[in-house]
């Protein structure tokens, strides 16, 4: 709750912060976004329309990183082998991550 007090205007000392915490989590949730709005109990205070909200981006410093876990080497006659994704550091949030993965220099194909 922010208060201004008697004698206060829109000259001089005319603006009041607050603070929003933000946690640092290592979990990957890719881009968060919320919304601050205004709004004021007393009939006698307008809210300006163009700034009554704003919407804030938190960009997620943390990373997921993946790699390949022991991709060892195949011969023709093995019909298919399996490889391995690890992750190699970082929380996977709540909505999942999908990983890609595409075969390319030889007749290596993707299955399933």
């Amino acid at each position: 709750k922010l208060t201004f007090t008697s004698g206060q205007s829109s000259t001089g000392d005319n603006t009041q912060c607050f603070d929003i915490g933000i946690v640092a989590d290592n979990i990957y949730e890719g881009l968060e976004m919320f919304t601050v709005e205004l709004f004021s109990e007393i009939a006698a205070v307008t809210i300006a329309a163009a700034s009554k909200s704003a919407t804030v981006e938190i960009e997620d410093s943390d990373k997921l990183k993946v790699g390949l876990v022991a991709a060892s080497e195949f011969t023709e006659a093995d019909d298919s082998e399996v490889v391995c994704v690890q992750i190699m550091s970082g929380t996977v949030g709540l909505e999942g991550v999908n990983i890609s993965m595409q075969a390319s220099g030889g007749t290596a194909t993707k299955s399933g």
